[in-house]
């Protein structure tokens, strides 16, 4: 489940503290509460599809180990990797159910996701993550953007032709 693996986290390492008192610094504490705030968005009651919420949610733990190193990432809108992941949940929140695995920014996600895992991830790979990202976004857009306008001109003259059709029948 979407930020529940940063809470759980939490809440275990909060536990191993023998006196019972809070073992994360409230710094530490503020950057688990944004991480899993952030991911629990990404739940089953917003219409994602449960392959592309998957896709996302294998990003919690390497956003979080980003954000204990440098919190800064988490206040600055325009950091590449929220900006990432905004790109990554606004284009998942269109996939539909059981059209993920042929879509090639699903699948784009899904590397994206096994690059973050990996134990060389590092915030410098962050930018060109994104451009990389959102290059396949708008060359899908542009291929969207085409296949609208055929379809379009596909209606419009079957109309005209529908429209002759009735003016020989007169």
């Amino acid at each position: 489940v979407c930020g529940q693996m940063t809470r759980q986290l939490e809440q275990s390492i909060n536990a191993s503290h023998s006196s019972g008192k809070q073992s994360l610094h409230r710094h530490d504490a503020s950057v688990f509460q944004v991480v899993g705030n952030a991911f629990s968005r990404f739940g089953a009651d917003n219409g994602m599809a449960p392959d592309a919420q998957q896709a996302i949610s294998r990003c919690e733990l390497p956003l979080l180990k980003l954000a204990l190193n440098k919190p800064v990432i988490l206040e600055q809108e325009n950091h590449p990797i929220r900006r990432l992941f905004n790109e990554m949940a606004n284009y998942a929140i269109g996939l539909e159910q059981g059209n993920c695995s042929g879509n090639k920014i699903y699948q784009q996600m899904l590397a994206l996701s096994e690059k973050m895992l990996s134990d060389d991830f590092n915030e410098q790979q962050i930018p060109q993550m994104l451009t990389g990202f959102m290059a396949a976004v708008d060359a899908d857009r542009r291929a969207s953007h085409l296949q609208e306008q055929r379809q379009l001109e596909e209606v419009a003259a079957q109309e005209k032709i529908n429209w002759a059709h009735t003016r020989v029948e007169r």
